[in-house]
């Protein structure tokens, strides 16, 4: 069950000013930041992760951080555990009636493979399509990203085109590949408006 604040086993929460250290802690892992990141592959500035936070909350459909909620029975839990970040890029101004977004989401390494990831990604398909009123999702995916992938087709998304040779790092040229899901098709894309 999802609602636009949670699913299952995290919660979701905009992204805010206070949040800029966490989002610094996400760049730690080289593999997972190249990944995530479409920008040349170097050392994030503070200043780069400053001017990307500010980004994200004036210029993204939903920027949210994903959490690990406090527990309930443990009086001493500190606050929810931020874990990772989904960013939803909605359509670009003249392209609002195509109702197209594009999303990212990453994760702390310490919360991979674990099904946080694929409950994350599955919870922003349905925000997207049932809070936002989307028809299709777009993502972008470096050869090579093999779970990432891996979790995309399980959620019914499908390759629809190859930028070949578009992104250059670890010395070579690799392949980026576009992958979209419509409403009502794909596993995750089921329960949107269409597949209820």
């Amino acid at each position: 069950m999802y609602t636009a604040r949670s699913s299952p086993r995290l919660t979701y929460r905009a992204v805010e000013s206070s949040d800029e250290a966490f989002l610094w802690s996400l760049t730690t892992n080289h593999e997972d930041w190249r990944n995530f990141n479409p920008v040349m592959d170097r050392p994030p500035t503070k200043t780069y992760i400053s001017d990307w936070l500010k980004k994200m909350m004036t210029g993204s459909m939903l920027a949210a951080i994903v959490s690990l909620p406090k527990d309930p029975s443990n009086p001493n839990s500190a606050e929810d555990t931020p874990i990772g970040i989904v960013n939803m890029v909605g359509p670009l101004p003249g392209l609002e009636s195509h109702h197209c977004s594009l999303f990212g989401l990453i994760l702390l390494p310490g919360f991979q493979c674990k099904g946080y990831g694929t409950e994350a990604f599955n919870w922003a398909v349905w925000w997207q399509f049932e809070c936002a009123n989307m028809h299709r999702l777009e993502l972008f995916v470096a050869e090579g990203n093999e779970r990432a992938i891996h979790v995309y087709k399980k959620a019914g998304f499908s390759v629809e085109g190859c930028r070949r040779e578009a992104k250059f790092f670890e010395g070579r040229y690799w392949d980026i590949f576009l992958m979209g899901l419509l409403v009502g098709s794909g596993e995750a894309g089921k329960g949107g408006r269409r597949g209820l």
